[in-house]
């Protein structure tokens, strides 16, 4: 419910477990990283399928409002919901850009208002998927366009196979941080933020989407290095940069097979399209494909 929620997100979640240390910096610099990476595949998506390439913008989630200025320095009309109120008012701090602060559910939105919505690792995090989209129908104008980055890890046959290898992979000495990053360990930290309230496949999403009346236009494969790969951790042995570099290596081939033959899809970028209200109830299946966006 609500006050779980409350507990779940407070403040310290988005100043240092938001990201679970895939990035490593502040805020700001990994905003700044993402631009060049995650973020610039979203925009890219946006302009390429939104009714109005740099129309009204809604971001849901939006953290510290970084990558809402980068879309108002785009061109987008930019507005954003937020939970917590570090983001609200770090936001208005070092952006300049006033973030309603609530949930999704019961914030006060127009209807028919906004040319996009994006949800960028929010998702996975809604305590009632369903009603969210039929919310986000409501708000989006006709033909408007969701794009969401979904982790979908849990729910692949991809996730499987690293537990059936784990034994394997603690043998050849696999970084323990990679290990818990990939829930092979656990948390080197003692707790297990983000707190993933579903977890979804490809194909549950689309299902779920389709219900709730959009049409879905692309599902594409994204997977950032983490740091901890690319980073030399204090004080490392020469062994242990020579398994990170392995390990680093073997994990950029599941990333270049993520994002160019979207297998396995362990992180999934979608856009779909708002539908009329016919759509929810006409039970046709929506064509997912793997169009390059890059």
């Amino acid at each position: 419910g609500d006050d779980l929620l409350a507990r779940m997100y407070q403040d310290a979640y988005f100043q240092k477990d938001w990201n679970l240390g895939v990035e490593k910096g502040s805020y700001e610099e990994v905003v700044a990283r993402r631009l060049g990476g995650e973020y610039g595949k979203v925009f890219r998506l946006l302009e390429r399928f939104s009714p109005r390439p740099k129309g009204t913008l809604l971001e849901i989630g939006a953290a510290g409002g970084g990558f809402l200025h980068q879309a108002r320095e785009r061109g987008w009309e930019v507005e954003g919901l937020e939970f917590s109120s570090w983001g609200v008012e770090y936001a208005k701090a070092h952006y300049g850009i006033t973030l309603r602060q609530g949930d999704l559910i019961h914030a006060s939105l127009p209807d028919q208002a906004y040319d996009a919505v994006f949800m960028g690792d929010v998702f996975e995090h809604l305590t009632d998927p369903r009603r969210s989209l039929q919310r986000v129908h409501r708000v989006l104008k006709e033909e408007g366009l969701l794009v969401l980055l979904v982790p979908t890890y849990l729910a692949s046959g991809t996730f499987q196979l690293i537990r059936f290898s784990a034994p394997l992979l603690r043998a050849i000495g696999v970084p323990r941080d990679f290990l818990a990053m990939i829930k092979m360990e656990p948390p080197t930290s003692g707790h297990a933020p983000p707190y993933h309230v579903f977890e979804y496949s490809p194909r549950t999403l689309a299902r779920m989407l389709e219900k709730s009346g959009f049409h879905v236009e692309l599902v594409r494969g994204t997977l950032p290095v983490p740091d901890l790969l690319r980073e030399a951790a204090p004080r490392e042995s020469a062994g242990e940069a020579l398994r990170r570099s392995g390990t680093r290596a073997a994990y950029r081939t599941i990333q270049w097979s993520t994002e160019n033959l979207n297998c396995p899809l362990v992180r999934s970028l979608v856009a779909a399209r708002k539908t009329g209200p016919g759509a929810e109830r006409s039970g046709k299946r929506a064509f997912v494909h793997s169009g390059r966006t890059s």
